[in-house]
């Protein structure tokens, strides 16, 4: 399973709020159940991850997202 983290522009890395993220999923009707399991080829899943940064940290500067070690700039 991928793993997602919020990284800042000096590289400070954030994890996901499991317990926010899990509510989220509920409250939008995101079935990420099968998330942890096994998938067969060509099946997807769509999860969801929330991160908890304040509203000043986030307007300071550049955001991206890392998936698998990947950065996808997100602001």
């Amino acid at each position: 399973m991928p793993t997602a983290k919020l990284v800042d522009k000096n590289g400070t890395e954030y994890s996901p709020d499991m317990e926010t993220s899990f509510n989220y999923s509920v409250e939008t009707g995101v079935d990420d159940s099968k998330v942890l399991s096994d998938l067969n080829p060509d099946i997807s899943v769509t999860s969801v991850a929330v991160f908890e940064v304040s509203k000043e940290k986030f307007s300071e500067g550049e955001w991206f997202i890392e998936i698998d070690g990947q950065k996808i700039f997100i602001k």
